[in-house]
């Protein structure tokens, strides 16, 4: 996974992973948002088989939205998901390569079809999951730009054109090991909070 899901010269990183206030409310925000123009091509981050691809209206606030299950022959398997677009160019079932465009950045969202824009404007949300359909909203997803570090960093500054960093490439076999080491153990910390309420 060295191939971010947006060209960073092109996007802005405008909302991290995380814990945010949203309109007021603390909210867990389950990807990070990069925003761009309308049509911006959205790529897939690594090899793998589409398993949604999704209109406005049947996924909850994601609007149009596609998820690509990517295999390991090492763990299970991983889950990346692209929301609001503007267009899907693949259909649950289709193979997708690294890199390849499988839809374009928009603003849709909620239950009432294209015409429903996100109020954030256009953007991409991109969510890792290690699991699909996720056990629940804090559960079962990653932190997207532990693998992008350089690239995540490029989109968030004010997009000086700069040389690509190799490391991040070689550095991706590694990052997904240690996400998917790191989501693990947060799961049995849970698991093992949830066991001592239990025994009190």
């Amino acid at each position: 996974m060295s191939v971010p899901p947006l060209d960073v010269d092109h996007a802005q990183l405008a909302s991290p992973f995380g814990w945010r206030k949203l309109r007021g409310v603390d909210d867990l925000h389950t990807g990070i948002d990069l925003a761009a123009s309308i049509g911006e091509p959205v790529l897939a981050v690594a090899g793998g088989r589409v398993v949604v691809s999704a209109p406005p209206g049947q996924l909850g606030g994601y609007g149009n939205v596609i998820v690509v299950e990517h295999p390991s022959n090492v763990s299970r398997p991983l889950y990346s998901l692209y929301a609001h677009l503007s267009a899907r160019t693949v259909a649950a079932g289709d193979p997708v390569v690294e890199g390849q465009i499988i839809g374009a950045v928009g603003n849709t969202s909620g239950a009432r079809g294209e015409t429903d824009k996100h109020f954030l404007g256009p953007h991409l949300h991109f969510e890792l999951l290690t699991k699909w359909p996720p056990s629940g909203k804090d559960q079962d997803r990653l932190d997207p730009s532990r693998l992008w570090p350089p690239a995540i960093a490029s989109a968030s500054s004010t997009k000086k054109k700069s040389a690509p960093q190799p490391s991040a490439a070689r550095a991706a076999g590694g990052g997904l090991a240690f996400l998917l080491g790191a989501g693990l153990a947060f799961r049995a910390w849970r698991q093992y909070k949830k066991q001592r309420r239990q025994t009190y």
